[in-house]
């Protein structure tokens, strides 16, 4: 696995970036025995650009400074795609909140900016919080996982895991509406 993500990098990359996105490649392949069966180079070959479009299962963690406790909030989200940007889009939620994500592929990283508007009736008060997202894409092209980063409420700089799981390659409105209002 190592070696198909060494095979993405850009060949007049510094050390300090590679050792950084080789320690990402690392990370990755450590995390997910299953998906180390198949090499990057096998999933995206060159030139060729994944069809990541469908619903996928958004998960993300946050810190609750007001609160001091971690919490999870899930969307079901559509990923619709024109070459290598991807926009992400919250189905409706039970809560009234809602999430975009807009993200831009360069090999198996998916880097962008992200905005959610909290719950109208929750503990935020229907508050906007934007920010920045990198994620990387499994070999299986049905898992990205990463990190975020934003302002919180008192304007501290924030960080979280962010995970995107695809649930249905399907984008037919009977399917959206399917996964209208879970969590």
């Amino acid at each position: 696995m190592m070696s198909g993500w060494a095979q993405h990098l850009e060949p007049g990359v510094d050390r300090r970036a590679l050792l950084l996105k080789l320690s990402f490649a690392l990370t990755l392949a450590a995390s997910s025995s299953v998906e180390a069966s198949t090499p990057p180079a096998e999933a995206l070959p060159a030139g060729h650009m994944p069809d990541l479009r469908g619903i996928w299962r958004s998960e993300y963690t946050y810190m609750s400074s007001g609160r001091e406790e971690e919490f999870r909030d899930v969307h079901f989200v559509v990923v619709d795609q024109k070459g290598r940007n991807l926009n992400v889009t919250s189905l409706p939620h039970s809560t009234g909140s809602n999430v975009r994500i807009a993200l831009t592929l360069d090999g198996l990283a998916a880097t962008g900016t992200w905005e959610e508007r909290t719950s109208p009736t929750g503990y935020y008060k229907g508050t906007i919080y934007r920010g920045a997202i990198q994620l990387l894409l499994t070999p299986s092209m049905t898992h990205m996982t990463g990190k975020w980063l934003g302002f919180g409420k008192e304007f501290s700089i924030d960080t979280g895991a962010w995970d995107l799981t695809l649930e249905d390659r399907s984008m037919s409105a009977r399917t959206r509406a399917g996964y209208d209002l879970r969590v």
